[in-house]
């Protein structure tokens, strides 16, 4: 004899799978918080100076250990406080550069899209002759020639990360500017400043907010590649990309030094990645 049916049973399997517990996005959320919450009380976690050298006879490569959770490298320096401490200094730049360039693209593309005609023409012209160049190469070609600091580079990356905003922006306004709420505000004598940013801008702003979690991952993994280098934030303040490198030589002697930034690295993109697939997912069912 057939089971009677449960209510779970007859659910759609789109809700049924809408409705599952998200273990993954749980787990993304939870290594985004714990990171970010070491970064900012990270001198209450920390005893140690991220920058101070120890006692170079007794203290260099030590092993983790209950005294130096992450180890040390060569010049003694506690790598858990470094990390913690690169945390910090990443996830600030990230943020920061997101800010930056959001602000940049939500003007570009915000006034191309609502403007159209051959303002929007030029405007796209241009953003694609930007596009035409390989931004990573730029980015390391300005970073070499000029001196990089910490606002330099926020500047610098926000200057070559606004382009796929402004172009997904670009796309929504142009659909919405064509809305019967949108006619009447104009009709009503409302100027296009008014129409743009008090009618506009608030119903197009939503698909960018996916985005939102990929570009901080990017800006992460950016300002890391780039301080491994040498061109990013230059020592002595700690950042995980110049951890990296400082360990770089000394792998098969303290593995740690390079390998627990990395994996940091690794797991905080994957991280801002699955949400930011869980938020698209969302919007799209929405």
């Amino acid at each position: 004899m057939s089971r009677l049916l449960s209510s779970r049973d007859l659910a759609p399997e789109s809700s049924r799978k809408h409705g599952a517990r998200p273990w993954g996005l749980w787990a993304a959320t939870a290594i985004v918080a714990l990171v970010t919450v070491a970064a900012i009380f990270g001198d209450w976690i920390t005893m140690h100076d991220p920058i101070a050298h120890g006692n170079l006879l007794e203290s260099r490569y030590l092993s983790p250990s209950l005294q130096h959770l992450f180890g040390t490298d060569k010049f003694g320096r506690d790598i858990f406080a470094r990390v913690i401490y690169g945390g910090r200094v990443s996830l600030t730049i990230a943020f920061s550069v997101v800010c930056l360039s959001f602000s940049i693209g939500i003007f570009y593309g915000g006034f191309s899209g609502y403007l159209g005609g051959r303002v929007d023409k030029v405007m796209m012209r241009l953003l694609d002759f930007v596009l035409a160049f390989p931004l990573v190469f730029l980015v390391i070609a300005a970073a070499a020639l000029f001196n990089v600091n910490n606002w330099s580079l926020i500047l610098l990356l926000s200057l070559t990360s606004w382009m796929e905003i402004a172009r997904v922006l670009r796309g929504e306004v142009l659909a919405i500017r064509e809305m019967e709420y949108v006619r009447a505000a104009r009709g009503m004598g409302l100027s296009h400043f008014q129409v743009l940013f008090r009618h506009v801008l608030p119903n197009a702003i939503q698909p960018l907010l996916v985005l939102i979690p990929f570009k901080i991952g990017e800006i992460v993994l950016m300002e890391s590649a780039l301080s491994f280098l040498g061109i990013g934030v230059q020592p002595p303040t700690p950042t995980w990309g110049n951890i990296i490198n400082d360990g770089r030589d000394s792998l098969m002697l303290a593995w740690w030094i390079s390998t627990i930034p990395g994996c940091l690295i690794a797991l905080l993109v994957m991280s801002f990645n699955i949400i930011g697939e869980a938020l698209q997912k969302k919007w799209r069912l929405d």
